[in-house]
């Protein structure tokens, strides 16, 4: 069974575009049928929740209420992440998880 649903955002949840503005602020376009998707997903009883390596949607993650957002992902942090996720999340020992990588 299913129990949580950890997500990358840049081309998960975005277009993959990043849109600067002359402050050099990263603006990201989120569809609004994918936070519901997650709101339906929490109301479910699933732990959803985004890993990134950038950290311009940590406001995005606070609106939604996630329960866990971790940003700035990267190397081995990620390494780190992977297998806590799983021991919080899954339940049981923790199994190898690779980023998808196209």
């Amino acid at each position: 069974m299913l129990r949580m649903l950890a997500l990358d955002v840049d081309g998960v949840l975005t277009d993959g575009v990043i849109h600067l503005d002359a402050e050099g602020h990263e603006h990201k376009r989120l569809h609004v049928t994918d936070g519901l998707g997650i709101r339906l997903l929490l109301e479910a009883g699933l732990r959803v929740g985004l890993i990134s390596a950038r950290r311009s949607v940590a406001k995005r993650a606070k609106e939604l209420s996630l329960p866990f957002a971790h940003m700035a992902v990267r190397g081995e942090k990620w390494q780190c992440l992977q297998g806590e996720l799983l021991l919080k999340g899954g339940g049981g020992a923790p199994r190898p998880v690779r980023p998808y990588a196209r």
